[in-house]
């Protein structure tokens, strides 16, 4: 599935250019506190981080983007990774220097209705580590509910990790003023 171009307020999601998007990427996935909340231990270089990128490009039914401000750089990137007909799980990081600004949110709000609406799914949903808190507050304002917790849900690079699982169904709508 191709990825079009999404936007939210100010914020523009483009497909994702593995190389023109690497710097941005790196700083998140070869970050070892961006990556605690991760299954994989940080990326030890730029290269280990393009194969990476790479491969989860080959899934065409899983569209991929780069986070974008009005300069058009990267300042994370967001996914629709498809688990069956009709569900497809968010995936979103931001780089350290651009969290706390809306980026993930706004994002979040993008793809959600993409997700919904085009691709008429009937269920969008995300997979939060508890201690994630930014990530769980993105979610929040971005009109998801909290569904659950699951207890040791994930084997991780730094032990087992629970779950919270925050979704968006069909009639979910954009909150007010966001």
């Amino acid at each position: 599935m191709a990825s079009p171009s999404l936007t939210h307020g100010d914020v523009t999601l483009r497909p994702l250019e593995v190389e023109r998007d690497l710097a941005a990427l790196h700083a998140i996935f070869g970050d070892a506190e961006q990556m605690k909340y991760m299954l994989e231990a940080p990326m030890a270089s730029a290269e280990e981080t393009r194969a990476k990128i790479a491969a989860w490009s080959e899934h065409p039914d899983s569209p991929q983007w780069a986070i974008t401000g009005d300069d058009g750089e990267a300042r994370g990137r967001i996914t629709l990774i498809a688990r069956r007909e009709g569900v497809m799980e968010v995936g979103v990081q931001v780089v350290p220097s651009a969290q706390g600004r809306g980026y993930a949110r706004r994002s979040i709000i993008a793809v959600t209705e993409y997700g919904l609406g085009v691709l008429k799914l009937g269920r969008v949903f995300a997979d939060i580590d508890p201690d994630n808190h930014g990530c769980v507050r993105a979610f929040e304002a971005a009109g998801f509910r909290c569904e659950g917790r699951l207890v040791n849900n994930w084997m991780t690079h730094t032990g087992f990790a629970d779950s919270l699982i925050y979704a968006a169904t069909t009639g979910w709508r954009r909150p007010a003023g966001v």
